[in-house]
């Protein structure tokens, strides 16, 4: 809900902020003086699809994003036909 809220600040509609996948992985530390790893939790995340249409906010949506804890895993640029 937080990154909805402030990309509704940022002034991108509702529509063109998506949750593409949920994951949920277990993480391993791996034990001193022998080959075994051992259970350490899980890694929860969620992948999100952001549209921005008007290329003059993209600096901002990815600032305020990153301001907000996000890893920002790969940038995709396209055309719109009109």
């Amino acid at each position: 809900q937080a990154l909805v809220r402030e990309m509704h600040l940022q002034m991108i509609p509702g529509e063109d902020v998506q949750t593409i996948r949920y994951s949920l992985e277990p993480q391993y530390i791996y034990e001193r003086n022998s080959s075994r790893q051992k259970a350490d939790g899980y890694l929860a995340s969620t992948e999100y699809k952001i549209k921005v249409k008007n290329l003059d906010k993209l600096g901002a949506v990815l600032d305020k994003g990153i301001g907000a804890g996000l890893n920002i895993d790969r940038v995709e640029f396209g055309l719109n036909n009109r």
